[in-house]
């Protein structure tokens, strides 16, 4: 049976091929020694002959080889480090030059400078798993003490090494990439064999596609949690030290809503939604203690409990708090379907935040995206390889991240008695281990590819996960000719699907390329693509994704331009030079800040148009609609700071004393009264009155979730260039002003793409808009 670790990736940065400084008097090795076997990569699992070239300068006279020490290295995930156990150890004494002598050290021998020797994998490993490691003492004369001596070490043989780990969590049913028609009983078989007795094992399903996160409510804590607290930045606004309660408030309002049969009553009574969070929010500061310096995060604990309490609720979760959270602790409390409340800590702030998702991106790094309580937006961490985490904080104009912690973590989750029925994300089921089997229903489950998760935790509350991907068959319940969905295995790939749906391979002028975990930089970039016929794609922001780099290769030919969104903060120079080693000419558009960047694409990007679409850069969705309909009028994109028009944008606008201005939404209306307001009472309001106004008689329509920005983005592109409105949803409810606009519509509209997967906009949604258009 194969064994999974969860810190294989690490060992393999952690463990680098040594440097030998040039330290003897006497003549050393002339080049850096190489593994010649086993070969790069191979997986070893019981004994092997391992052969080490290792070049030298010959000479009788030395150098001399003093000692040889082999080892075995591995990754503890216990402790977090790296240990070593020495499995071979003997003075050899003999000159590199000299004839073998394989009496000296069994197994081994110096033969035309390769030295062949048999390894055999420390057997008492607690956990692997392992590398193989070597260090030589050269020596200057055969008697010289280890202080003379020159230490050459080869820390491993790269990725050869062997896996003794235990099977902490194996999903042995099913294996990997089965396919299962809709409506099967599907038997989930796992084996977990933790350190020490395991307590329970844990099965999530979560489409692949799924990446919006949640769905947590978007709450801005100068609204919601305006009488917790003063007004500490003197910008008019209270609420400044709420955070903590409203991301708690948002947290439990989940629960709530996406389960209303069993936690409706977490929500206080109230006539609109809106009420009942802040009534919610209020209660939780009361309870926490919230003032003009904060909340404690004890306190807020302690609040959560006695609310749940208040409303009876208490026997159904529970309540616990991490002191120290690494990242695999918080991905792991995110996977398992419970609220994740979060301490972000940088120089001069302390903030809290809800987890709305965790995604594990290409380049190695992690985004942990969140619900901010300060914007009332998904804001997103980006935690690099190397465990640094880096945030933008939305409360400054920054456009460089600044070093954070990730500390203290809250996670409320239903007990096992109301596991069964609690969990949004997917069914879930307990059972005893090893061997823990349960039965899926897949009735009724849309059809598409799934990540089915087992997680098991140990007797000291350890969690392990294992993973496989099955694949749901079934007839897609709406119509294909009137409705079709372009989505991918993340948000990247959404792109890619996005743009071969528009381009035929080499059929793109250009191309324009946004980072795929952050909006700002991005907001004005959906003209820009119509401008330049090209589609809109993602990428990270410090590599180029492999996926994105593979479809500039197949849509946009050799030597067209390749525009990049925002400074190296947002793409990096890398993934400049990535672009540009692909063989395109990379122009780069960006300025210090979001507001500056919207200015240089509408200036140097698209010339200096005379009708402008000013929307709030402090949010995405007004944004979102005003990209697609500025390319509609041959129009661009500025930005305003909430209700104030920043320096950039009202330099613009001084330039363009005759340009059309229109205000999108009710941050830009108030930052520029003298503009022709577009603005809805909510996001999918917004969006329609924007379709309404540019978009009288379109023959297609764009649908893409309101909660983030990645799939609208490069929808945005795609149905700019079909002539048709991009329509914002929630992820399984139909505003009833989308489907309004689009009954209005139906005798010209015949097919309404859907942007990103079931997990973002269900079928049922997609299916009330074929219904709206006649489909």
């Amino acid at each position: 049976m194969t064994r999974h670790h969860r810190f294989g990736p690490l060992l393999a940065v952690l463990l680098v091929m040594g440097v030998t400084p040039a330290a003897l008097a006497q003549p050393t090795f002339g080049a850096e020694p190489r593994p010649l076997t086993p070969a790069q990569g191979q997986l070893v699992t019981e004994e092997v002959e391992v052969a080490v070239d290792l070049p030298r300068q010959l000479g009788p006279d030395g150098p001399f080889v003093r000692q040889v020490s082999f080892f075995n290295e591995f990754f503890d995930p216990r402790t977090e480090t790296e240990q070593r156990f020495f499995v071979g150890f003997d003075d050899i004494g003999v000159a590199i030059g000299e004839s073998p002598r394989c009496d000296l050290f069994p197994g081994g021998c110096v033969v035309d400078g390769v030295w062949h020797f048999t390894w055999q994998p420390f057997e008492d490993s607690p956990t692997g798993p392992q590398a193989l490691g070597l260090e030589v003492f050269i020596c200057p004369q055969p008697d010289s003490p280890f202080p003379e001596c020159e230490v050459l070490r080869i820390d491993s043989f790269f990725d050869v090494f062997v896996d003794l780990t235990p099977p902490f969590v194996e999903i042995v049913e099913p294996a990997p990439d089965t396919v299962i028609d809709i409506g099967d009983e599907v038997a989930l078989v796992v084996e977990a064999d933790p350190i020490g007795a395991p307590a329970l094992v844990a099965w999530t399903f979560q489409p692949v596609s799924f990446l919006g996160g949640k769905g947590l409510p978007l709450k801005d804590q100068h609204v919601e949690g305006a009488d917790l607290s003063g007004d500490n930045d003197d910008d008019g606004r209270t609420g400044d030290s709420s955070c903590a309660p409203t991301a708690a408030a948002s947290s439990l309002a989940w629960f709530a809503m996406d389960n209303a049969e069993d936690f409706g009553g977490l929500l206080p009574a109230g006539d609109t939604m809106a009420a009942q969070m802040k009534a919610l929010t209020d209660r939780i500061g009361e309870l926490a203690g919230t003032d003009d310096d904060g909340t404690s995060v004890e306190g807020l604990k302690k609040a959560i409990e006695d609310y749940l309490e208040e409303n009876d609720l208490d026997d159904d979760f529970e309540v616990e708090l991490d002191e120290d959270p690494s990242l695999a602790e918080i991905s792991t409390e995110f996977g398992r379907g419970q609220d994740v409340l979060l301490g972000v800590y940088g120089e001069g702030f302390a903030h809290r935040v809800a987890v709305e998702n965790v995604t594990r991106l290409e380049d190695g790094s992690t985004v942990v995206n969140i619900m901010d309580p300060w914007s009332g937006l998904v804001e997103s961490i980006t935690v690099g390889p190397d465990g640094q985490a880096q945030y933008d904080p939305p409360w400054t104009e920054a456009t460089d991240p600044v070093d954070v912690v990730l500390d203290r973590m809250i996670h409320v989750s239903p007990t096992a008695d109301a596991d069964e029925v609690a969990i949004p994300s997917g069914d879930r089921a307990f059972g005893g281990v090893p061997g823990s089997s349960i039965t899926w229903d897949t009735t009724g489950v849309a059809p598409g590819e799934y990540l089915v998760r087992a997680t098991a935790t140990d007797a000291d509350g350890t969690p392990f996960t294992a993973t496989t991907r099955v694949t749901l068959a079934g007839d897609t319940p709406t119509p294909s000719d009137a409705v079709v969905r372009l989505s991918g295995t993340g948000r990247e790939l959404t792109a890619v699907q996005v743009a071969g749906d528009s381009y035929a391979d080499g059929a793109a002028s250009a191309a324009v390329l946004a980072r795929a975990d952050a909006f700002p930089d991005a907001l004005a970039g959906t003209p820009l693509a119509a401008e330049v016929d090209g589609p809109l794609l993602l990428t990270g922001s410090t590599a180029l994704s492999s996926v994105t780099a593979d479809e500039l290769e197949r849509a946009v030919p050799s030597g067209a331009t390749v525009y990049l969104l925002g400074g190296e903060a947002a793409l990096s120079a890398d993934v400049a030079d990535a672009v540009e080693a692909l063989g395109y000419t990379v122009r780069r558009l960006g300025g210090a800040s979001r507001t500056e960047t919207a200015a240089v694409i509408a200036e140097e990007g698209l010339d200096s148009p005379d009708t402008v679409l000013l929307t709030t850069g402090d949010n995405f969705p007004d944004a979102l609609g005003a990209g697609v309909a500025a390319a509609a009028v041959d129009g661009a994109v500025l930005l305003t700071a909430g209700t104030t028009v920043p320096p950039a944008t009202q330099a613009y606008l001084d330039g363009m004393p005759g340009a059309t201005v229109f205000a999108i939404g009710g941050p830009a209306a108030g930052a520029a009264p003298d503009a022709t307001p577009i603005v809805g009472a909510s996001r999918f309001e917004t969006a329609v009155m924007v379709a309404e106004a540019f978009f009288s008689a379109p023959t297609v329509a764009g649908l893409a979730t309101g909660a983030d920005f990645p799939d609208a983005l490069a929808g945005g592109a795609h149905i700019a260039r079909l002539g048709g409105p991009i329509l914002l949803t929630d992820g399984s409810s139909f505003s009833a002003a989308v489907e309004a606009y689009l009954e209005g519509v139906a005798a010209t509209t015949s097919r309404v793409y859907v942007y990103g997967g079931v997990g973002v906009v269900s079928d049922d949604v997609a299916d009330a808009a074929v219904t709206a258009i006649g489909g």
